[in-house]
């Protein structure tokens, strides 16, 4: 067995899986210089009060900061340049087993002052089809940083989240942390059980987040319409067409995201007894 076979096999047991400088230095600054300036620019169309439903606003010493953006090509369009790299989609493809449409795309932004992520599914559904979470690290993530943490196997039975708390709680099962260095890209299974600690470092950590599912799962199912899955076929097709000039106004157009969709919701637990970090 090859070690990229290994790989597969490995992510299909365990629920997640890391690809090791998935990224060239020279995208990985390009990115990181556009997630500032997105981080600037929402950061004022949040205290103007606009586009709030896209984008996550807290605050802390009286002073707002933007923790999340979602739709983000309507803000950057260029973070499309992702979905060209063949370390992502071409890898959930494999992991799926047939062509895959990016279901949604944020900006995730851990801040030095930030609480942890309390254990959860990113769908609540049993569906026995794979969706997939991808996480393009724009900076080192480790333990101190609020590092992500699974569940290994999780994904691969129906028990609840809260009975994995209290596993973990009497010990019956320990965490796997995950660290990751910046260009790094960590896939897991939309049902693997993850989370991460709270930040203890100085440093910021960004991420951008997609979400994969097949095609014949999205043509199944009734929360993604037909105009839709159209604009995300299009964009698709277009990022891989290497021979094709990218044209940030024609991939994604003024309209692109006027079309809604109603995402699966996500599984916490919520018992008071149980504990999430271990």
């Amino acid at each position: 067995m090859t070690q990229t076979q290994q790989w597969y096999v490995d992510f299909h047991n365990q629920g997640y899986g890391v690809i090791k400088q998935a990224l060239s230095a020279s995208l990985l600054n390009q990115l990181q210089q556009l997630s500032l300036q997105v981080m600037e620019n929402t950061t004022a169309l949040a205290d103007n009060e606009q586009q709030l439903e896209r984008i996550a606003v807290g605050q802390y010493q009286g002073t707002r900061f933007v923790s999340r953006v979602n739709d983000l090509f309507l803000f950057a369009p260029q973070f499309i340049d992702l979905l060209a790299q063949p370390n992502i989609i071409q890898i959930a493809e494999h992991i799926i087993g047939e062509p895959v449409l990016p279901i949604y795309e944020s900006l995730l932004v851990k801040h030095p002052w930030d609480n942890a992520f309390d254990w959860h599914r990113d769908v609540n559904t049993n569906t026995t089809d794979t969706i997939l979470t991808v996480g393009v690290y724009l900076d080192d993530a480790y333990a101190e940083q609020g590092a992500l943490k699974v569940l290994a196997g999780s994904h691969l039975n129906t028990k609840t989240v809260c009975n994995y708390k209290r596993d973990l709680t009497s010990g019956h099962i320990k965490a796997h942390h995950v660290d990751v260095k910046a260009a790094e890209v960590v896939f897991h299974h939309a049902r693997t059980i993850h989370g991460s600690n709270k930040q203890k470092s100085d440093s910021q950590r960004r991420t951008i987040y997609f979400e994969f599912r097949g095609l014949s799962h999205i043509h199944n199912n009734p929360n993604f319409p037909k105009r839709w899955v159209e604009q995300r076929q299009a964009l698709v097709d277009t990022v891989k067409n290497a021979a094709q000039e990218r044209r940030y106004d024609q991939a994604i157009p003024s309209h692109f995201y006027d079309c809604k969709i109603i995402i699966d919701a996500a599984e916490y637990c919520f018992e008071p007894d149980c504990v999430a970090d271990k």
